[in-house]
């Protein structure tokens, strides 16, 4: 599927048993008999490469960020929800943008409030739905239909920083009690 057998002075019926069985995959894999100054050779070889590079490239996830676009800030808030985008290079006047977010659980949603500053520079605001918990998520660019790839950010929710105080403590309700002059003791 992903192997060319380039036979370099051997025809394909003189690789013997013994070889193949050392080439487990040997009878999957497109066999190509070179000859010598044998242009066609060179282009047959050329042309399965590139299928088997496309092949290769279509199957593969992204997992590396984009080097389109930066992001500022990399952490939201309810508070503080704009982030600026920024790009490498300037932006037709005419485009058209998207941006959709994607949870940690997969779940995309597309922003509607985007605002373009400059050609540099997109003002995307965040929708208020995503504070409610403290999460990453990837956000996606297409420009004219075309993606751009993602970038991805932390949307902190209020009680994030209470949350992990309380789970980093060994008794919370004493320091819940603590905290608001309470003795645990009375009732």
């Amino acid at each position: 599927d992903r192997v060319i057998a380039l036979l370099l002075g051997v025809r394909e019926e003189q690789v013997l048993a013994e070889h193949r069985s050392s080439l487990i995959s040997f009878p999957q894999w497109v066999h190509l008999e070179a000859r010598d100054h044998d242009l066609e050779f060179v282009q047959t070889v050329l042309y399965f490469s590139t299928q088997i590079l496309q092949r290769t490239e279509a199957r593969l996830p992204v997992t590396a960020e984009s080097l389109f676009f930066t992001l500022f800030p990399r952490k939201v808030t309810e508070n503080q929800n704009k982030v600026v985008i920024m790009f490498d290079k300037p932006l037709n006047a005419r485009s058209t943008l998207r941006v959709v977010i994607e949870k940690t659980n997969g779940q995309k949603m597309a922003v509607d409030d985007i605002k373009l500053k400059n050609p540099f520079t997109l003002m995307v605001t965040f929708p208020v739905c995503l504070f409610a918990k403290s999460c990453l998520v990837n956000l996606y660019l297409e420009i004219d239909g075309e993606s751009k790839g993602f970038r991805q950010l932390k949307c902190e929710s209020k009680t994030h920083e209470l949350d992990s105080l309380l789970t980093s403590l060994c008794d919370p309700m004493e320091f819940l009690c603590q905290t608001l002059s309470i003795s645990p003791h009375c009732k």
